[in-house]
């Protein structure tokens, strides 16, 4: 047997490990069988509440002489799905302008959940060529409103 009189010499470099986060989270839309009856019931009143700020700001706008038909419902749809790819400010300024809770996740299901009630509302996003839109953004429009943004030709 051989000794080694050599001193053990440590790294103390360590290796720099990969990030596995994703930069952009998937948009968070699920919802318990136990929060389906208060989010139906929270997208029933937003929709209201929406439908008469919708109408005022219309009305303001428009002139006397003239008639006026829109669907509050197809538009708080529409915005509803924009909704899945928002964050931060534009995030909060959508909830606050459709009147939905803040981080109302449950918000799709209830949506999906009013149009096979017999509520439907046929939208299509359009979007400039230049916007790269998220995978997870496309799959759950997909998913959730049948639909996938398209590029503005």
């Amino acid at each position: 047997l051989t000794a080694t009189t050599e001193p053990f010499i440590q790294s103390t470099v360590q290796p720099i490990q990969p990030t596995t986060v994703p930069l952009c989270p998937e948009p968070v839309t699920s919802c318990s069988e136990l929060e389906t009856p208060w989010a139906e019931s929270e997208l029933r009143e937003a929709l209201i509440d929406f439908s008469v700020k919708l109408y005022h700001a219309f009305s303001a706008t428009k002139k006397a002489e003239t008639n006026m038909a829109f669907s509050p419902f197809s538009i708080a749809s529409l915005l509803t799905q924009v909704l899945l790819g928002a964050g931060n400010s534009t995030k909060r300024n959508l909830e606050s302008l459709l009147s939905y809770p803040e981080d109302f996740s449950c918000v799709h299901q209830a949506l999906k959940a009013f149009t096979s009630k017999g509520f439907t509302a046929v939208s299509q996003i359009f979007h400039s060529p230049d916007l790269v839109l998220r995978d997870g953004f496309v799959n759950a429009s997909q998913s959730l409103y049948g639909s996938s943004p398209r590029v503005l030709g």
